[in-house]
């Protein structure tokens, strides 16, 4: 939850709309991240939604990857610093 609200300032802060996607593929997980897109309900900035694949979050992010995996292995190093 504290990262909840640290992204939650960042997000409001920056003038712009962030579509934030949770990866949801079992009971437990998509009641967590149900929790966590309704965290979200009173900040316009942020659009939260849930897939439950990860190639279908990937899909809508618009990156050919089909898992997390792939994508970290197609970023340069540096970008995720």
């Amino acid at each position: 939850m504290m990262m909840q609200a640290a992204k939650a300032g960042r997000f409001a802060q920056s003038g712009a709309q962030t579509l934030v996607v949770y990866v949801a593929a079992t009971p437990i997980a998509q009641e967590m991240a149900t929790l966590f897109v309704k965290s979200w309900d009173d900040v316009h900035a942020v659009v939260p939604l849930i897939q439950y694949s990860q190639a279908d979050a990937l899909a809508m992010l618009g990156e050919p990857e089909t898992s997390i995996r792939d994508l970290l292995r197609s970023v340069d190093g540096s970008a995720l610093h």
